[in-house]
């Protein structure tokens, strides 16, 4: 009986401190999620998204010459159209993905795919001569 005792007490001592462990980290990940929600988030309407996603899947493919201009610029005259045709396929990946995701979530992940600087919304608002938004 005494050890049956002894067990109880231990199991109790035992989950007893790993539960007060579990409240500090329960209160470390509320002042955590109360800084979170302190961020300001851009949402977008999701008949605007499905419209985005399909004219970014239509107009993907802006992004090679779209790259080839710019880095001519940017690099070397003749050595940027080399270095764009190499770029350009992966901004028309990631542009053709970024539609297909906005045409499935309706826009449910706002405008985290998208940068203003890097990656804007729509093809013809990213620098197309020499960093100047035309």
């Amino acid at each position: 009986m005494k050890k049956i005792l002894i067990l109880f007490v231990g199991l109790i001592l035992f989950y007893g401190s790993n539960s007060l462990k579990a409240e500090q980290s329960l209160d470390v990940v509320a002042s955590q999620v109360e800084t979170k929600s302190e961020i300001e988030r851009t949402y977008v309407k999701r008949d605007e998204a499905f419209s985005r996603g399909v004219v970014n899947i239509l107009t993907c493919w802006l992004e090679i010459p779209r790259n080839m201009i710019n880095d001519n610029f940017v690099v070397l005259p003749g050595l940027g159209i080399i270095t764009g045709c190499v770029k350009g396929p992966f901004y028309t990946l990631g542009r053709l993905g970024a539609g297909g995701i906005d045409i499935i979530t309706f826009g449910g992940l706002g405008n985290s795919l998208y940068n203003q600087e890097s990656f804007p919304d729509y093809v013809w608002q990213a620098n197309w001569v020499g960093g100047e938004k035309k």
